[in-house]
């Protein structure tokens, strides 16, 4: 063989071998105490309840790809649990934040050495 057919048959090789190669490096995760998995790119959790059922979701995407692992818990595991419904108003919003607000100065007050107590904006 010819030095060019050798050196055009190594360069495809070689970019056959870089066209396969993962780019990205994959980190481990733990969907619960029996599966890990291992996904690339950025990865985002969400921790959920829909319904009085629990959502526990991974997911991680780039531009075309995008990997998604979710678990869903069903029955009453999650039916005692106490969710405060969203204000419907702005009066309400204000009390929600306002009430938000008392906890914090009072977790301040009690807890932590910070210099002034949180105060009303609105």
């Amino acid at each position: 063989m010819t030095s060019k057919i050798k050196i055009t048959i190594i360069l495809i090789l070689f970019l056959i071998k870089n066209s396969y190669k993962q780019s990205e490096k994959w980190s481990i995760y733990d969907l619960d105490s029996i599966v890990c998995l291992e996904m690339p790119f950025a990865v985002y959790e969400i921790d959920t309840i829909i319904e009085y059922n629990k959502l526990y979701q991974i997911y991680s995407e780039n531009n075309p790809s995008k990997f998604v692992v979710q678990k869903l818990s069903f029955g009453q595991l999650c039916a005692n649990t106490e969710v405060s419904p969203l204000p419907k108003s702005a009066k309400e919003l204000k009390k929600m934040y306002l009430n938000a607000a008392a906890i914090l100065n009072e977790m301040i007050q009690n807890n932590l050495s910070y210099e002034e107590p949180i105060k009303e904006i609105i």
